[in-house]
C-alpha cells in the first residue's frame, strides 16, 4: 500500500533502537546502492509494531477486598496482590506472563497472589510481558505494621497457674502480650460472666458456678488486632459441703469419724479434734 522509494533519498537510523510511536504494521524501505555502477534498487522489509501492557497492581486484605491505602499501610499477616494489568485493544494481544517480586525476589508467576508480609517496609514489582513479547512493571511501596503477639493467656490462684477454681476465689489474668517497638495496646477482657477489663493484667472473681470462656482482644494504635482465647474452658465450683458422721461409743471408746462426700468433686479432708484442754490434727476422710 505505499509508493515506491525515493531511491536518490538517504535515510541513515539504527533499526535495533529504534522506536515507533505508533501501533501497526510497519513497512521498511531498505534501499542499495552499487558504489561502482551507481545502480540502485530496494527490499523491503515488514514489521509490526506491538502495544506494551499497562501495568498496575493493588493491595487487599481480609476475605471482603477491602483495598489497603499504601499511604496508611496495614497489620502484618496475608495480603492479596491483585493484578490490574490490560493490553491496549488489539487483534491478538495479551498478557502472558507475570512475574511478582517482593523487595527483588520472586515470589509468584500467578496473575494475582497472596504473600505473607512481616512488619517493615516493602517494594513489590510486577513485571507483565505479553505474547508478542512485549515487558513493561509497575512498583508499588506498603509499610506493614507490627500485630500483638499471641502468646497464650494465663489464669493464676496465689501464683499458681489452674483452670478450676472456686466461687468468689481471687484470680489473675494476665496477657503476657508484646508488640515491637513498644507500641501501646489496648486490651478488652471478656470474662464469659459479663465481667470485663482494659486493663493488660487484672483480678477478677466469679460469683457462681460454671464453665467460663475466656477471651481478650488486643488493639495496637494501627488498628492491628488480635484475639486470644484462654486455651480451655474455665472451671468454677462452689465450695464444699463440710459434714461428717460418727459412731455412738462409751466413754474410752474408740470413736470412728467418716468425712462426707461431695458429688463430682475430689475432696481432701483436715480435721482438727479437741477435748477442751488439747487438739489433735488428722487427714484423711475416715480417722478415729
Amino acid at each position: 500500500s505505499f509508493d515506491d522509494p525515493d531511491l536518490d533519498q538517504e535515510t541513515e537510523f539504527d533499526l535495533e533502537g529504534y522506536h515507533f510511536d505508533t501501533l501497526g504494521v510497519k513497512t521498511i524501505y531498505i534501499v542499495i546502492k552499487d558504489s561502482v555502477t551507481r545502480c540502485k534498487t530496494y527490499d523491503t522489509l515488514t514489521m509490526r509494531a506491538n502495544p506494551l501492557p499497562t501495568v498496575d497492581f493493588h493491595f487487599e486484605e481480609g476475605n471482603d477486598g477491602t483495598v489497603i491505602d499504601t499511604l496508611v499501610g496495614v497489620c502484618e499477616g496475608n495480603i492479596r496482590l491483585m493484578n490490574d494489568s490490560f493490553v491496549r485493544l488489539w487483534t491478538d494481544d495479551y498478557i502472558s506472563l507475570s512475574d511478582w517480586k517482593v523487595d527483588g525476589v520472586s515470589i509468584s508467576d500467578s496473575v494475582a497472589t497472596r504473600h505473607s508480609f512481616q512488619e517493615g517496609l516493602y517494594g513489590v514489582r510486577l513485571i507483565q510481558e505479553t505474547n508478542h513479547g512485549c515487558v513493561d512493571s509497575t512498583d508499588h511501596e506498603i509499610t506493614i505494621h507490627p500485630q500483638p503477639s499471641t502468646d497464650p493467656l494465663n489464669v493464676t490462684r496465689d501464683g499458681v497457674s489452674l483452670n478450676t477454681a472456686c466461687i468468689d476465689d481471687n484470680l489473675l489474668f494476665e496477657s503476657n502480650l508484646t508488640i515491637p517497638g513498644n507500641t501501646p495496646i489496648t486490651y478488652s477482657w471478656d470474662f464469659g460472666d459479663g465481667g470485663s477489663s482494659n486493663l493488660a493484667d487484672v483480678n477478677h472473681s466469679y460469683s457462681a458456678s460454671g464453665n467460663y470462656t475466656i477471651e481478650l482482644t488486643a488493639t495496637s494504635d494501627k488498628d492491628c488486632e488480635v484475639n486470644i482465647r484462654y486455651p480451655q474452658q474455665l472451671i468454677i465450683r462452689e465450695d464444699p459441703v463440710a459434714g461428717f458422721t460418727y459412731n455412738e461409743v462409751c466413754e474410752g471408746e474408740e470413736v470412728n469419724l467418716e468425712g462426707d462426700e461431695n458429688d463430682d468433686v475430689s475432696l481432701s479432708y483436715a480435721w482438727t479434734i479437741s477435748d477442751g484442754t488439747s487438739e489433735i490434727s488428722k487427714s484423711g476422710q475416715s480417722v478415729s
